[in-house]
């Protein structure tokens, strides 16, 4: 992806945008959470669980020396698919984790359609990515490496979830269904939220799905040797913009950001994930894109500038904290929306030449005029 303009030439466009962007409060100071040797919580805070789901810290045995080394791009690729899985990996221990914080019995309706919702663009971002595998990325490499068949073993590990996950996709519809006020009523009478019910179809998946997370890692490294570094990484481009290109910014953008971990090392480095058009979309996400559905994002385990936020920021003595509070709140942040709406908009115009750009970023900026003024 094209890094298009940094910070520092975003921010003498407007004295009020740059004041805002400078302004520590709206960055918080997360370094006390993870230590910076370990990248793990220090004793003095609660740990964020990585229950049931572990995550992937390890792509390459001799990483000292991977960045130089001939198959270098084979391991980035493999760090990125390993980076990418842990993002499902942190929404569903996040869900799991907060589950039981929110009330049942339909004290707090708000909260449940929130984690719901949560629930449902994680699954989301789950099944379009094996989608886009089994479409575009595993084709692609038996036909690169003339094996048909190759990738078999794990398009068979995504059908050994899929009962599971679909049961967990039909409990949130009916959910969002009774919450909303569509769908049908017999149905709807039937549904009533319980922390274990959906602990239980979560426990249900777990295994199958971590299985093949963590076991695709060193097949791609094996795929890489049979088709040769550049060609996995053209694959894994191909993969990455059909998954762009098929998926709501404002449903997967703040949940894919909000789900990360600056602090995190994977084979001991830190490496930049995701892989974003311009160093300032944070803030984008934060005041435009992530509005539209504000309330889900308190859910997310980290910022959406990769700072964890650890558990005492969505448990205040053990209930879940308002969408308010920690959500984004569409008529406080629309001034500024639309002030950053139309500085990107020129951005995006003056720096194509009045083209349309040849990468997925005009997905970021689609129905922006209508959420900035939506109430």
């Amino acid at each position: 992806m094209l890094h298009l303009w940094n910070q520092a030439e975003l921010l003498p466009l407007t004295s009020k945008m740059a004041q805002h962007l400078q302004t520590p409060s709206s960055r918080p100071d997360y370094s006390s959470i993870h230590s910076p040797d370990t990248g793990k919580e220090s004793s003095t805070t609660r740990q964020w669980p990585e229950n049931p789901f572990t995550l992937i810290r390890t792509v390459h045995p001799t990483n000292e020396a991977s960045d130089t080394s001939p198959d270098a791009k084979t391991i980035h690729v493999a760090r990125l698919m390993a980076l990418t899985h842990n993002t499902i990996f942190r929404a569903l221990n996040a869900i799991y984790a907060q589950s039981s914080l929110v009330p049942s019995g339909g004290s707090d309706p708000q909260a449940v359609k929130d984690l719901l919702t949560f629930t449902k663009f994680t699954m989301a971002f789950l099944q379009n990515h094996h989608k886009c595998e089994e479409l575009v990325f595993f084709p692609m490499l038996e036909a690169q490496a003339s094996r048909p068949g190759m990738m078999s073993v794990d398009v068979e590990q995504h059908k050994a979830f899929e009962d599971s996950l679909h049961d967990l996709e039909v409990y949130v519809a009916l959910g969002l269904e009774s919450l909303t006020g569509k769908g049908d009523k017999a149905r709807k009478a039937e549904w009533e939220f319980k922390p274990q019910d959906l602990r239980f179809k979560i426990d249900a998946l777990a295994e199958p799905l971590s299985k093949h997370l963590h076991d695709e890692i060193p097949r791609l490294l094996e795929v890489g040797k049979l088709v040769g570094p550049d060609t996995l990484e053209t694959c894994y481009t191909a993969l990455h913009d059909e998954a762009e290109g098929t998926t709501d910014a404002f449903e997967i953008g703040p949940l894919v950001l909000g789900c990360q971990d600056r602090t995190f090392k994977i084979d001991n480095q830190e490496i930049q994930f995701p892989v974003l058009p311009f160093s300032w979309a944070p803030y984008l996400v934060q005041h435009i894109v992530a509005r539209k559905h504000a309330g889900a994002w308190r859910f997310c385990p980290s910022t959406f500038f990769g700072e964890p936020k650890g558990t005492e920021w969505f448990s205040l003595n053990g209930t879940i904290t308002s969408s308010n509070e920690y959500g984004e709140n569409k008529r406080s942040s629309g001034r500024f929306a639309l002030v950053l709406f139309i500085v990107v908009a020129a951005l995006v115009f003056v720096g194509f030449g009045g083209k349309r750009p040849e990468f997925p970023v005009g997905h970021w900026f689609h129905g922006l005029f209508s959420l900035v003024g939506s109430k």
